[in-house]
Parts: C-alpha cells; sequence; structure tokens
C-alpha cells in the first residue's frame, strides 16, 4: 500500500437516473429511522445519490423493531439492482460495518455467484470508524472506544474536551473558519485526541451553519470570542474550559441533530427510551440483541476483514472515512486496516468525532460526494 494518501474528485455534475450509485447505509448502534429522514434529505439530492436511490438501514441495537427477514430483504435488493447494471454503495458506519458485512454473506448464501461476475466491480464498501476490522477484541480497542466515545457523545451529561470539539463540529459559527480552527486544536490537541494524520487525504467539506435561537446564539458567539483569545494567547487551560462550556451550553442543540428530534419530540425523548426499554425487557426488542450475540464469533474472527478483501479481489473498491477525532481509532490504527487491502483509500473527515460526524448530514453528503465521483478510487503514487 503507498502511504501517500491522495485523491482528485472531479466536478461535482448531476449524473443519469441510471448512472447515479445506490447507497445502503448501515448505521450505527442507536441510530433510528430520524436519522435516516436527515441523511435521506442530504443524500437523495441531484448532486449526490439522486432522489430514491439511497436505502437507510436501522441499527439492529436501536428502538426501531428488528427484523427477522431484514437481511434477506436487503440482499434481495442489492442483488436486484446489481443484475440492473448499477453502482452500489454500502456504507457502514461503527456497528453497522458488521450488518453491512453480514447483508454480503446474505447475498452469497442467496446466489453463489454473484460476487464472481461483474457486479463486484461496480461495488464501494465504506467503512466509517467501522467496528469489525481490528484484530478481534484481543487489543482492547472496543473497550477503549467506549470510554472515549462515553466522553463525546451528545446524550452524556458532564461537560467535556470531547463535547465541545463534537459542538464546534455539529452547532457551527461561521465567524470560525473550519480549516484555521482545526489547525489551532491540533496545536493543544494533537496526537492524544487529534487523530489527523498528514498521509490521509483531508476532506475539507465545509460546515454547515447551524441554525440557533437568539439566546443560545449570543452565548454560543460570546464562547467563540474567548475561544479565539484562547488561541491567540495560547492559553490551554482556559481553552479547555471555554470547550467544555460550549459543549454544555449547545446540548440540547446537538442531541436535536443527533436523533433527527426538536421541540417537543426531543422533550419527549427520556419517556420514549423508557417506554421501549421496557418493551426490550419483555422481548420485543430481543431479536435485536441475539443478533449481535450471532453476528460476534464472525466478528471476533475476521470475518469482515477476510469478506472485504474478497471483494476486493473482485474488483470492489475499499474506503475508510476516519473522524479526526474518534474515540475508536487512532491514525495508525486505520493505517493498520487499510494495509489488509491493495486499493484502499483513507478520508479524514476534519474535526468530526465518532458521532458527529452523522450528525451533520452536509459533512456526509461532502464525503460521499468524493467517494461518488471519483475517477479512479486509487490512492495516488
Amino acid at each position: 500500500m503507498s502511504s501517500n494518501l491522495r485523491r482528485h474528485v472531479p466536478p461535482r455534475e448531476a449524473l443519469t437516473a441510471h448512472d447515479s450509485p445506490f447507497l445502503f447505509w448501515f448505521a450505527g448502534a442507536g441510530s433510528g429511522k430520524e436519522m435516516g429522514t436527515q441523511l435521506q434529505l442530504h443524500l437523495e439530492t441531484d448532486d449526490a445519490f439522486g432522489p430514491g436511490n439511497m436505502r437507510f438501514i436501522p441499527s439492529i441495537i436501536s428502538w426501531e423493531t428488528p427484523s427477522q427477514t431484514k437481511y434477506t430483504e436487503i440482499a434481495l435488493q442489492m442483488i436486484k439492482l446489481g443484475k440492473e447494471g448499477r453502482r452500489i454503495v454500502a456504507a457502514g458506519h461503527s456497528l453497522g460495518l458488521m450488518e453491512m458485512v453480514a447483508t454480503f454473506r446474505k447475498v452469497k448464501d442467496l446466489d453463489l455467484d454473484f460476487f464472481e461476475n461483474d457486479f463486484a466491480e461496480r461495488l464501494d464498501t465504506v467503512s466509517i470508524s467501522g467496528v469489525g476490522l481490528n484484530t478481534g477484541l484481543s487489543q482492547g480497542y472496543l473497550v477503549e472506544g467506549l470510554v472515549g466515545l462515553k466522553d463525546s457523545h451528545p446524550m452524556g451529561f458532564s461537560s467535556t474536551v470531547g463535547r465541545g470539539i463534537g459542538s464546534l463540529a455539529v452547532v457551527h459559527h461561521s465567524e470560525l473558519e473550519d480549516e484555521v480552527l482545526a489547525e489551532h486544536l491540533r496545536r493543544y490537541f494533537h496526537p492524544e485526541v487529534s487523530h489527523h494524520d498528514e498521509r490521509f487525504t483531508i476532506a475539507h467539506v465545509p460546515l454547515e451553519e447551524a441554525d440557533l435561537n437568539d439566546r443560545v446564539h449570543k452565548k454560543v458567539r460570546t464562547i467563540d470570542e474567548h475561544i479565539m483569545h484562547d488561541f491567540d494567547h495560547r492559553e490551554r487551560d482556559e481553552l479547555v474550559k471555554d470547550l467544555q462550556e460550549r459543549g454544555r451550553v449547545t446540548r440540547r442543540e446537538v442531541i436535536e441533530r443527533y436523533t433527527g428530534k426538536n421541540g417537543l419530540r426531543l422533550m419527549m425523548l427520556p419517556a420514549e427510551v423508557a417506554f421501549k426499554v421496557g418493551l426490550s425487557l419483555v422481548g420485543l426488542q430481543a431479536i435485536g440483541y441475539f443478533e449481535i450475540v450471532r453476528l460476534l464469533p464472525d466478528f471476533i474472527n475476521d470475518d469482515p476483514a477476510e469478506m472485504l478483501r474478497d471483494l476486493e479481489q473482485k474488483g470492489a473498491k475499499i474506503w475508510f472515512i476516519h473522524p479526526e477525532y474518534d474515540s475508536f481509532y487512532t491514525a495508525e490504527d486505520i493505517i493498520r486496516q487499510n494495509s489488509q487491502f491493495e486499493r484502499g483509500v483513507i478520508l479524514e473527515a476534519e474535526l468530526d468525532n465518532h458521532t458527529s460526524l452523522v450528525a451533520n448530514p452536509a459533512r456526509v453528503k461532502g464525503h460521499m460526494q468524493g467517494i461518488i465521483y471519483d475517477a479512479s478510487g486509487a490512492i495516488a503514487a
């Protein structure tokens, strides 16, 4: 594998309905239909995948009712599209990577020779901080990742630097320039928290301006002025405090973006969670948890990497979208994962962490456009 990861992205032009790839998005744990609605609004546009060219698959660990025929239904649709000559992009975020691989296995069960034809040459697989490509559970990275996620996930209650940086990515304020902000933060948090690496393709996708009410907007503007002052005067301790405060002030707005709920719907979230946890205790959600248990042996035995290597040998392109502030993987982890493939491409998502990337659909769109319009999918020498 080449160590110089760079790409050229041709101009964004609307594709014809047949030329547009079809996206299968396998969501990470906790992501349900509301998240899918947000993503589809941005990804089913003419300059991305196009209307009707996306299927969002809620996580088996979410509040959606699991289906025992889920993978069969998705696999049949994938086979149908493949036989129609369509290009397919399959993206797995976090735990969703395991579900993506489970779907590929189901495709092989239903049509043993399907991947032996030219379908794999029209397949792009995308791992977005995907669980299952490291060497099993032995390295303890999953536990470390969950601990890190606890400090950055928007549902947490404590004020942390991780939530502050996530707030900068999700609840953006136009007076902070993206690339300048990224460079300043790396000065204080790289490599311990920021996993930026010059060998990766840096995807400069503009942050989307947040729509804030006057009270929150005023507070955010004041905090951001303090943050810029901290940068200018190299006051790390004050920067930590200001990031913690920003995470606290914008907690509601970040949760709204992450869950797809707002206003009264967001206020009802604790009651919804309590009700659905109650349902799960009587077994209505048990299918999803049993499915995780069923998938774990393949996960431990390195099945996801083996499946993707086999697909790459048949012509598929392998992509990694690596959030700069990911709690699960460092830059070296991603390089080690990518080294298992001949033509893998790594895109670094500036400023984002494990959850903020998917809470920012405009950013997701920008990264996926880089894959849709990539001319070769190969790493330049």
